[in-house]
């Protein structure tokens, strides 16, 4: 019993791989699913607030506030999104690498300290939480695009504002860069990515997807995410180091030229539906 009370919070995490693995075989059925999925959000919040030692009635005032909304919101969007993952032998891997990273993470918060490789860390987190919420906000789209038409791109572009706005803010303020005009910073790129969202969204009739399912259950890896995640990246990096007055012409060509590669690779190999 000594040893349970001792690693609770470990063995809460290896729950929520479980439980993931579990999701990824019940997307053809939407009830079972949602009720996992209800399940898996409320460990991964047992499992953040144990951590971080903090009472679920203080979790609103609690230091560690913002990021146990990231922790919770970015496990959220990946169990959410678990059918984009088709191949059931990558999968345990793929959930495995998350959860290894998500406890380094977590060790980051409660040092309370970032270096440069714990920055990057974070950076990726919010990279990711960002490409996992906008696919989930694409793939509704094209869902009410069905009903409503080019209008769906509207109410699509809003949430995703909203989305990228909090997690840059936080983002800024956690790495302690450009902590006095985080909010401006936040809105301009969360302005420029719904922009790019609402543009996008009225094609949706022929979007393109890199993976379709069959099963009207599973979601689709929509590209519009993954070129969001790459601009937000380009217009991120070059705005913190604008800030940490480290910009110079080789540094914007390198960071221009990965992007544009990943750009060019990804209209390569995108498969046009429609």
């Amino acid at each position: 019993m000594e040893l349970i009370e001792k690693n609770k919070s470990e063995i809460l995490l290896g729950f929520l791989f479980i439980e993931s693995l579990l999701l990824s075989l019940l997307v053809g059925s939407a009830g079972t699913f949602w009720a996992l999925f209800a399940i898996s959000v409320a460990t991964a919040f047992f499992y953040v607030i144990l951590k971080f030692n903090v009472h679920p009635a203080r979790v609103l005032v609690d230091e560690h506030r913002y990021d146990i909304f990231l922790v919770v919101v970015m496990t959220a969007m990946l169990d959410a999104n678990i059918s984009i993952i088709s191949n059931r032998i990558i999968l345990p891997v793929i959930l495995l690498a998350y959860f290894y990273g998500l406890r380094y993470l977590m060790g980051t918060f409660i040092k309370g300290t970032l270096n440069q490789v714990q920055r990057n860390s974070l950076n990726l987190a919010v990279l990711l939480t960002i490409f996992l919420g906008g696919n989930l906000i694409t793939n509704l789209s094209m869902i009410l695009e069905r009903n409503i038409g080019g209008l769906a791109a509207f109410p699509s572009s809003a949430l995703l504002f909203m989305l990228v706005y909090l997690l840059s803010f936080y983002n800024f303020v956690k790495s302690k860069v450009a902590r006095k005009r985080a909010k401006v910073y936040a809105a301009v790129l969360a302005l420029i990515l719904s922009e790019v969202a609402l543009l996008s969204g009225f094609y949706l009739e022929k979007y393109p997807n890199i993976y379709n399912s069959e099963n009207a259950g599973n979601i689709a890896i929509a590209t519009a995410p993954l070129f969001m995640v790459v601009i937000y990246y380009l217009l991120y990096g070059l705005l913190i180091h604008k800030v940490e007055k480290r910009i110079y012409p080789k540094l914007i060509l390198e960071y221009i030229g990965v992007a544009s590669v990943i750009i060019i690779t990804l209209f390569i190999t995108i498969k046009w539906l429609g």
